[in-house]
Order: structure tokens, then sequence, then C-alpha cells
């Protein structure tokens, strides 16, 4: 997840989100946005922000394999 992570320092440091995606070796803001969506469950504005007033809940959730913590945006988990 190296892209990941240089994405969001790109972010972090008030990058534009077509200089940050190819600073990740990204093809473009979508694969970014895609990329944060699947792997941090954030878009691209909240990731930028740190979470700043983004709503996350958490709790325990029972799966086949036992209890679990999970925590999940509206946008994944």
């Amino acid at each position: 997840m190296l892209a990941k992570e240089r994405l969001l320092k790109a972010l972090r440091a008030d990058s534009p989100a077509l200089h940050a995606a190819f600073e990740a070796g990204l093809l473009g803001p979508r694969r970014a946005h895609e990329l944060l969506i699947l792997a941090e469950g954030v878009a691209l504005a909240h990731a930028r922000q740190g979470g700043k007033d983004m709503c996350i809940t958490a709790g325990m959730v029972q799966t086949e394999l036992g209890a679990m913590f999970a925590a999940w945006t509206g946008l994944g988990f």
C-alpha cells in the first residue's frame, strides 16, 4: 500500500488531487478516489482533512469466526 501512503501524504500537504494521484503513481484522481474508498473507506476530501467532521460508526459484530470489532463510514468499512 505504498501508493496509498504517498497519496495521503500528498493530499495532507495540500497538493491538488491530480498532482497527488500522479505523485502516488496513480493514473489520475479517479484511481486515487477508488483506492481510498477501498482501502480506507473515505473520499479524497475527507482524507485531505484527516477525517475532520467525518462520522465513523464502530461496534462489535458477530461473524462466522466469532466477534469482530468493525468501524465504518458511509462509504465503506
